[in-house]
């Protein structure tokens, strides 16, 4: 206990000494301070502040009083020194000194004093201890020492009194045989009476008082009790009776301390008033998990358990207006609001013109009409979806980071430097790069024989002359080499350099191994001149050494590398070394699969094998495909996503395997098998892309969307899960890209100033709203005050009444003429009264509030004066008001004086006019009951929902069912009291209103400078809320997390309400993390870390993956409102998602308030409209005849309660019309008055128009919007539905908003008026007939025998027939292989091939998994001197062409021609040798005769022999 109160009495001391320091800065910082900051001189006293500052740093003043009174000496001794030697700065320090006293009084009154009566001794201190020892006038020193006003005790202060009472304590105590330490715990107080005198009070540890040391020697036994002493010795022992001169000071003095005490006990009253008024709910709101606490508390005793909030029956357990998008699966809404939501908040970097969630769901789940007809344009998918893809696809591609993933199968030079995943590799030569991490200078340390060296060098001198597809004789040499090899680290990085080669191909192997020749020569040069200097060796092994660190810095840290373990002995090595796979002599033998010869117990690499080529992986070039570049079409992109996504898939599953061997790294755990890693591999999608790319009906989604389109197939065959899967996996892409980067970083800056200037008006709106309150408070105490004067003036008039009276001074006129100051100087008393009542400022601030909430509710009304009554005030009111108007139809006659003929015309009037007003209350006299309790019930829900829609609809029904109106009495307004709480709540929602549209451009600026989506808020079970920028307004998505049964056994779903309670194997989704990888099986702490670890993907820590969550789309505005209706305003989340969800409302409601305000509300009829609905039945040959079902219209009625489809036209133009479709229901109808033109007559010539009554029908939308519909529209509206239903052939909607869709940020399909048609087979075959004409300019010269461009016209029909007749698929095909036969005979077929074999069939060739890998349609030589590499490869693309279903497919065999043919064109480019000869070309020109073109062949280089680099692949080895 000691040790606590000491510990805190320190903190308290320091806690002071910060108090201290801060006035010693204050006083540092007053204006022209300089004289007192520095100066102190050599005397011992504090002179100046930096000596002050100083001490109170070193802490050198005491706790308590007494350190506080040392600090006041020394502060007030600072200017008291200058004010005492009358130095030139005494104004200044005087000045100086009031401010530093009032700093200190708000301390204590009494270190005000203490430092303005403090003088220092300034003189130095040897003087002093001079005139100490001086014995000389040691009078004189005594009397210097004797305060002047007599008493020593006047100068002291209240502590050194302290001090000296507990000195005298201890002595006495110790006088009556007792210790000085039994008091030690004691402490003193003196206090200081209004006489002057001074009281000294005792406290032991315990807080108790003693009044005297007496006291505290009878509390410790020392002294004995004093006896009572009789009243007549208390008379004897009175001293002598005090004079009236000491008896009236003494009640001058009372008076004055009780004067005092009622000035602070008034104000003490007034700020604890204060406290309370401004906190009087500063208990909510509170945490949520508190108030639910409070909730389960306050319904323990009750068994009642249906009112407490739960899991299953919250708010947001409602179920939601849509749960579902339609031909989806449930799990994937919020996969669907992923890649709308990136789509339409990247749109400057994808130049995409977003489009509404409706939309882009129709477009995902779109299928062409069954009775397209010849309409093309509706057989291919939507044009927002070719823009989608087309933006993403030149988003990824563009961006370098693609460079680390885009593979070709092609193992040529090209395709390798665009495969390697190494940014720097562009500008420089391959070989500089290290593939495989390796201790360098380990390596040259290893000693071995230069000869040997030399021997393995040379046995691998061949592998840089070799083909990279070469890789059994690349094997030979690295087999050969190992053989001979004798440094353990050179062996070890070539096994390694084999390993790579299995994994990633023989391009790498190569790239290795050259890279290692290289760089053992550059550090060796000794081994080739033996004379070169040994310092020179040792200088250049460092400078390799240190480059080649610096290399293998940059490296991945997921590279292979030479470990410890690869370091193995030479039997080791042999018994390896037999393991590899034999190469025949002629390397020809294709490299098998890694699963074929890598055994499955062996540990595996971290990348996975590529799969196998497909017909786009044929088609496409050896290098990743970058924009602008004809493979990216209109109509080629189907074909493109597909093989980008096997890519972007085959990089995540790399980088899934990656993050395992890190895990397993780090808890030393074994490497991966091969069997393993394959058996992770299969599941892999469904461990990155859990979310969406989950095995759906027997099948994975994303494997058979990328299998079908690489594979030819059309888009639109797949399903809508699977064009959701390929666009979440490309938007997954997009997000790497530094575009995407740039454009997060470039708005996180900008958000930075927008939420500043956000702020910054936030406050400005606070501070105009403190100012607004201030003056509202104001005006009420002023109020309060006149009306406190007003009611004593006519109190005392009334007095002065009474008085006159009985005299009779005055007349009654002259008391009514009496003035206020004239009733104020009637007498004294009054005049005194009247000073005394309480000023503006006196009044409690209770009372103000009170005041300034009446000012305001009167002001709601638009009145001065609101009285609020109760229901049985109102219905009194009423009574008496009915009773008044029997009285005056009484006094004037009643009914029967109607019959009087005499009677004149203005009582006539005043009789009809009170006889009508009592028939209308006698009328309503049983409704008005009703409807006073329905308005009462929607008063209600008004204040609760406080949206200003919702608050003044329910305000109208009041008025209409008389619960406010004008008060005749005191000319104001009278209320009901709940009305008056719908009127506060309609000012506040428009002041919140006012303050929202001022704010509205900051908040579109901030909003615009987006990071990530976040929710609208969340609620006590922490469910989360959404609205999105680009949606509609008001509209609200839900995300409900499941509750486990596991976990709460006790809770079941709700009827009527979503089921939230599940088991644990019913949620998840995707597969389970694999939890051996970075925890242990074993120990205490498993158990719970597993747990905890899990809690990331549910609350329970019971899921090892991630959950489904119930996702729902709030439409309606009562959705949204019944959402806001079941939030607690108590909590914190819950209050901050309420206040969201009113402002989402209010957004919705804007633009509906003056229709709301302006029109009168029309009378909706609930039925009735059988007469109008057979009526318009009759006129239904007028309406569509496509969308109108007279059978089905037949058997109907009326319109009500029917479901429609509505058709809202949003664009109209003279070529075509856009429109939404939007499902509801007819509610009721109405006959509208609308002005129709009449025919003119015959004698006017202007027509004339009329007023008719229309009947019209209300139509509510899912989405809560209304509509009004004609008669002709209401039928087609109601047969519309009926055939979307049913999925009518006959029926389409061709001019929906999605596919009228026109991108206004870019052009990826090109002009947007043939966007629609750019995907037909026509547009193909246009652009194949631009694209034979670039070429055949170029290519005609250099034919002999042109039989495609002669004088047959072969070309000139298949021009015509390309390019005006081409509409459907079968011709473009044709047309297609058309060209490519044109071009084979003019390049002159196979040149040198004299064989008649027409070679292997593509379709054999293309079946064969394993001649399939030897396929290349690509020309890569430099001296081509034809189209295609073989036979084989043109059978293949023959095959590839007439198997093709879609014109994408041609586009990318077209695409292929065209390059092969370039190709060819620059193998036998024009040389341009001599002036001459050019001059003679120029002159000759394009149009020459064939023996001038034959005559110029000597101008043309001499086509090479060189064949294709899988030209020697023999295919008929893999038929036999």
């Amino acid at each position: 206990m000691a040790d606590h109160d000491a510990e805190l009495k320190e903190k308290k001391r320091k806690k002071a000494l910060r108090r201290m320091g801060k006035m010693v800065g204050h006083a540092w910082n007053l204006a022209n301070a300089d004289p007192f900051q520095t100066g102190g001189g050599k005397s011992d006293a504090i002179l100046c502040l930096t000596s002050l500052g100083q001490k109170v740093d070193d802490g050198n003043y005491k706790y308590g009083r007494h350190g506080w009174e040392d600090f006041a000496r020394d502060l007030g001794g600072v200017y008291n020194s200058h004010i005492h030697r009358k130095s030139k700065h005494v104004k200044l320090a005087k000045d100086h000194l009031n401010q530093v006293c009032a700093m200190l009084a708000e301390k204590d009154d009494s270190l005000a004093r203490v430092a303005k009566n403090h003088v220092p001794d300034t003189k130095p201190s040897k003087k002093r201890k001079a005139d100490t020892s001086d014995s000389r006038s040691p009078k004189k020193r005594a009397s210097a020492k004797k305060p002047s006003g007599g008493g020593g005790g006047d100068m002291m202060t209240l502590s050194e009194r302290e001090d000296q009472a507990m000195e005298a304590l201890g002595a006495f105590i110790e006088e009556n045989g007792g210790s000085k330490e039994s008091v030690e715990n004691f402490r003193g107080r003196v206090q200081k009476q209004p006489g002057g005198r001074f009281d000294t009070n005792y406290y032991n540890e315990h807080g108790r008082r003693f009044r005297s040391m007496v006291e505290v020697g009878r509390f410790l036994g020392l002294v004995a009790a004093e006896p009572k002493r009789s009243a007549a010795g208390m008379k004897r022992a009175k001293v002598k009776k005090a004079t009236s001169r000491e008896i009236e000071a003494e009640k001058k003095k009372l008076r004055k301390e009780l004067d005092k005490l009622r000035k602070q006990h008034t104000k003490a009253t007034k700020t604890l008033d204060d406290f309370l008024t401004d906190h009087k709910d500063s208990q909510y709101p509170i945490e949520d998990s508190i108030l639910q606490e409070e909730e389960a508390d306050a319904n323990s005793g009750n068994h009642g358990s249906s009112t407490s909030i739960l899991p299953t029956n919250l708010a947001a357990a409602r179920i939601p207006d849509v749960d579902r998008f339609e031909g989806l699966p449930q799990h994937c809404m919020p996969d669907v609001l992923v890649a709308w939501d990136f789509l339409c908040t990247f749109t400057r970097a994808l130049s995409l013109t977003p489009i509404s969630l409706d939309d882009f769901v129709q477009c995902l789940t779109y299928k062409p009409p069954e009775k397209s007809g010849d309409s093309d344009a509706l057989n291919t998918p939507p044009v927002y979806l070719g823009e989608v893809h087309l933006a993403l696809l030149k988003l990824i591609l563009s961006d370098r980071s693609s460079d680390d993933w885009w593979w070709s199968i092609l193992e040529t030079p090209i395709a390798e430097g665009a495969v390697v995943g190494n940014a720097d590799a562009h500008d420089k030569d391959e070989s500089d790069l290290p593939l495989i991490k390796v201790d360098f200078a380990a390596l040259l340390g290893e000693h071995e024989d230069p000869l040997i060296t030399t021997s393995w060098l040379t046995a691998l001198h061949d592998v840089p002359k070799l083909n990279a597809t070469n890789s059994g004789a690349i094997k030979a040499c690295i087999k050969t080499a190992t053989d001979i090899c004798g440094n353990k680290f050179v062996i070890a990085y070539l096994k390694k350099a084999m390993k790579l080669g299995k994994t990633s191909g023989s391009g790498f192997m190569k790239r290795a191994v050259v890279w290692l020749m290289e760089r053992v020569r550059e550090a060796r040069p000794d081994l080739g001149n033996r004379s070169i200097n040994k310092d020179d060796v040792f200088k250049k092994r460092a400078k390799v050494v240190d480059d080649v660190s610096q290399q293998m810095d940059k490296l991945s840290s997921a590279a292979l590398a030479v470990e410890d373990d690869d370091l193995l002995s030479d039997a080791e090595s042999d018994d390896d070394s037999d393991d590899s796979d034999v190469e025949e002599e002629n390397g020809d033998t294709k490299e098998e699969p890694q699963s074929q010869t890598e055994p499955d117990d062996h540990p595996s690499s971290f990348v996975p094998p590529k799969p196998p080529p497909t017909l786009v992986d044929l088609l496409l070039p050896p290098g990743k495909p970058s924009p602008p570049s004809e493979l990216f079409n209109p109509c080629s992109w189907p074909h493109l996503v597909g093989a980008t996504a096997c890519r972007i898939l085959h990089r995540y599953t790399r980088l899934r395997n990656e993050v395992d061997d890190s895990l397993r790294m780090a808890r030393e755990l074994s490497r991966l098998t091969v069997r393993q890693r394959r058996e992770r591999e299969a599941i892999a999608k469904s461990r990155v892309f859990a979310e969406f790319a989950v095995p759906h009906d027997g099948k994975d989604p994303c494997d058979a969307a990328v299998h079908h389109l690489c594979s030819g197939g059309r888009y639109l065959e797949l399903s809508p899960l699977e064009r959701l899967c390929l666009l979440r996996v490309l938007i997954d892409a997009a997000y790497d890209t530094v575009r995407v980067y740039e454009v997060v970083d470039s708005n996180y800056k900008q958000s930075t100033s927008a939420v500043k200037a956000l702020e910054t008006e936030q406050r400005k709106f606070k501070k105009e709203a403190k100012e607004k309150n201030a003056a509202n408070e104001a005006a009420a105490r002023q109020d309060l005050a006149l009306e406190a004067r007003r009611n004593f003036i006519e109190e005392k008039r009334e007095e002065l009444r009474k008085a006159n009276e009985a005299n009779h001074e005055l007349t009654d006129e002259d008391l009514d003429e009496l003035t206020e100051d004239d009733i104020i100087e009637v007498d004294e008393d009054i005049k005194a009264d009247f000073e005394a009542l309480p000023a503006p400022e006196s009044f409690k601030k209770a009372v103000v509030v009170a005041r300034v909430a009446k000012m305001l509710e009167a002001d709601a009304f638009e009145t001065e004066l609101l009285t609020v009554l109760t229901m049985d005030q109102i219905l009194e009111k009423e009574k008496e008001h009915v009773q008044s108007l029997e009285e005056s139809l009484a006094a004037l006659g009643g009914e029967d004086a109607l019959l009087d003929p005499e009677l004149d015309r203005d009582t006539m009037r005043a009789i009809e006019k009170l006889r009508r007003e009592l028939s209308k209350i006698q009328a309503s006299a049983d409704s008005l009951p009703i409807q006073r309790e329905e308005a009462i019930e929607q008063l209600k829900e008004a204040i609760a929902d406080g949206t200003i829609k919702s608050l003044r609809a329910a305000i109208r029904i009041a008025k209409t069912a008389r619960l406010f109106g004008k008060d005749d009495d005191t000319n104001g307004v009278w209320s009901l009291d709940i009305v008056r709480d719908a009127h506060m709540e309609l000012e506040n929602a428009k002041q919140l209103k006012r303050v929202a549209d001022a704010q509205k451009d900051l908040v579109s600026k901030r909003n615009r400078c987006f990071i990530r989506t976040e929710p609208l808020g969340s609620d006590r079970f922490r469910n989360r809320f959404w609205t999105f920028e680009n949606s509609e307004q008001g509209h609200v998505f839900t995300e409900v997390d499941h509750v486990l049964e596991e976990e709460n056994k006790n809770l079941k779903n709700e009827p009527g309400l979503l089921e939230i309670v599940s088991s644990v194997d019913k949620v998840g989704i995707g597969s389970d993390d694999i939890e051996a990888d970075f925890m242990g099986t074993e120990g205490d702490n498993v158990a719970s870390f597993r747990r905890f670890s899990r809690k990331e993907y549910h609350q329970s820590g019971l899921c090892a993956s991630l959950t489904k969550r119930c996702w729902g789309w709030q439409l309606t505005e009562s959705s949204v409102r019944a959402l806001t209706k079941g939030l607690d305003g108590r909590g914190v989340r819950e209050n901050n998602l309420k206040k969201n969800l009113k402002e989402a409302l209010e957004a919705k409601t804007a633009s509906k308030e003056g229709a709301d305000d302006n029109e009168p509300e029309s009378q909706v009829q609930p039925s009735g409209d059988e007469d109008h609905f057979a009526r318009a039945k009759q006129r239904m040959d007028q309406l569509d005849s496509q969308v109108i079902d007279a059978s089905f219209l037949s058997t109907l009625s009326s319109a009500i309660g029917q479901m429609v489809r509505f058709r809202n036209v949003v664009e109209s133009t003279r070529d075509r019309e856009v429109a939404r479709y939007e499902a509801g229901s007819i509610n009721g109808w109405k006959l509208r008055k609308d002005e129709v033109t009449m025919e003119p007559d015959g004698d006017e010539f202007e027509p004339q128009t009329q007023v008719v009554e229309v009947p019209v029908w209300q139509v509510i939308t899912d989405k809560g919007n209304e509509y009004w519909l004609t008669g002709g529209e209401m039928l087609e509206s109601i047969c519309r539905l009926a055939k979307w239903k049913s999925k009518c052939p006959s029926y389409f909607e061709s001019d929906a908003g999605y596919l009228s869709y026109r991108n206004t940020l870019g052009r990826h399909f090109g002009k947007a008026a043939e966007a629609a048609n750019a995907m037909t087979p026509i547009r193909f075959t246009q652009s194949m007939v631009k694209r034979e004409a670039e070429i055949y300019q170029k290519l005609k010269h250099r034919v002999y025998d042109n039989t495609w461009g002669g004088k047959n016209g072969t070309r000139n029909a298949w021009v015509t027939s390309m390019r005006d007749f081409a509409f459907d698929f079968e011709t473009a095909r044709e047309g297609l292989l058309t060209f490519e036969s044109a071009l084979f005979e003019l390049i002159g077929g196979f040149p040198g091939d004299t064989s008649a074999e027409e070679g292997r069939s593509g379709r054999s060739l293309l079946d064969n998994k394993v001649t399939r890998e030897d396929i290349e349609l690509e020309s890569l030589e430099k001296g081509m001197n034809r189209l295609w590499n073989s036979r084989e490869s043109r059978n293949v693309f023959l095959e590839i062409v007439k198997s093709a279903k879609t014109v994408g497919f041609l586009v990318l065999c077209l695409d292929l021609v065209c390059r092969n043919a370039n190709v060819y064109l620059e193998a036998n480019k024009i040389k341009t040798s001599s002036t001459r000869s050019s001059a003679y070309r120029s002159s000759v020109g394009d149009s020459g005769s064939d023996w001038q073109q034959q005559s110029d062949v000597s101008y043309y280089e001499e086509p090479t022999s060189r064949r294709s680099r899988r030209g020697n692949v023999d295919y008929s080895v893999y038929f036999n």
